[in-house]
């Protein structure tokens, strides 16, 4: 029975420590989405305030942790990726963490430049995704044309509804 609980303390610590190791290698990039959260509920406060909504701490407590929450689940799940998919591929399990996360974080980046723009008043809407397709995928002579489609009027499209 002893040696039963040994080997399941030692298999895992182990896993555990791989996780750590993995978890302290990807911390800036935790304080990056850290910091995204935190832009992203100060213009959201402030989009709710500009339009005039009841503003409650308690809710933006708790959109808070809950976002905290999404994204350790989404590092663990590019955590347990980049080890079971990627490490057998020859790709760090680093990297697929990293590009797992990012691709949250560009919901982030999204939500932040809504906020942002309707709390400043700016009617124009840069598609996120679209724009980072279009710097992956094309040429630079492209960039400019790509951008340009990428930009829509708010306005004149509420116009033409």
């Amino acid at each position: 029975m002893v040696k039963g609980q040994l080997t399941r303390t030692i298999s895992s610590s182990v896993f555990f420590g791989e996780l750590y190791a993995l978890m302290w290698d990807m911390r800036w990039l935790m304080l990056f989405i850290l910091i995204l959260i935190i832009v992203d509920m100060w213009y959201g406060v402030s989009k709710s305030i500009k339009r005039g909504e009841e503003f409650r701490k308690s809710r933006c407590v708790k959109r808070f942790l809950l976002k905290c929450g999404d994204y350790i689940c989404l590092l663990i799940l590019g955590a347990v990726l980049g080890k079971a998919i990627g490490e057998p591929l020859g790709v760090s399990a680093l990297v697929v963490s990293v590009i797992v996360v990012l691709i949250g974080c560009l919901a982030e980046l999204e939500s932040i430049k809504s906020n942002y723009c309707e709390t400043k008043g700016i009617h124009k809407d840069i598609n996120v995704f679209k724009l980072l397709l279009v710097l992956v995928g094309f040429k630079s002579r492209e960039l400019e044309k790509a951008i340009e489609e990428s930009i829509t009027d708010k306005k004149k499209d509420e116009l033409d509804k």
